[in-house]
């Protein structure tokens, strides 16, 4: 596992990387102001196992303690009302990620785009191998989001994951990782 900062136009991405770097990578970004420490490193390397490279890229947030208890209630509600909801494991995630961040405020940056502004290139121009996975007990998005993303991007697969909310749960991740891993050596 090799970790680096990598500076791109001002932004701070901590990257690590697991498996063979002459393979062709992935690279997985955790949604909504989450660290990297939010992809498992167990499942980072199941998908390793399988002879591909993957990276994980976030920007870091601050140290402050205070945020704790707040994140992890957060979580909580994003976990959708379907799973139990491992309050310890998420804690201690939710600890580590807030000990390892720098800025704070820096995981919060995605509020600063402005209501309604839109990508340049419409999702129809993404020629990328893509996979998009959604639970359907999604609170935050319902699982319509994601059936409208992939029908929007040429060619997208959609995994659906019966139950789960919005994030990695531990019981989806050997499906995650089998699909990530089916998808990203299918033909294209």
């Amino acid at each position: 596992m090799t970790k680096r900062v990598i500076d791109v136009r001002g932004v701070e991405l901590c990257t690590e990387s697991f498996g063979d770097p002459d393979q062709r990578p992935i690279l997985l970004i955790q949604g909504v102001a989450a660290s990297m420490l939010w992809w498992d490193e167990g499942f980072c390397r199941k998908l390793a196992n399988s002879r591909r490279f993957i990276s994980a890229a976030t920007s870091d947030r601050s140290d402050r303690e205070s945020v704790v208890q707040y994140v992890v209630d957060y979580c909580r509600v994003l976990a959708g009302p379907l799973r139990p909801f491992d309050e310890a494991r998420m804690r201690d995630l939710v600890r580590r990620d807030v000990e390892r961040a720098r800025d704070f405020a820096a995981s919060r940056n995605h509020e600063l785009l402005a209501e309604g502004q839109s990508p340049h290139e419409p999702l129809s121009s993404i020629s990328a191998p893509t996979l998009v996975i959604h639970g359907t007990a999604d609170p935050m998005f319902p699982v319509e989001h994601g059936v409208a993303l992939a029908r929007e991007i040429p060619n997208a697969e959609l995994l659906t994951l019966d139950g789960a909310g919005h994030g990695v749960a531990p019981a989806d991740q050997e499906t995650i990782a089998a699909a990530i891993v089916r998808h990203s050596l299918a033909e294209r």
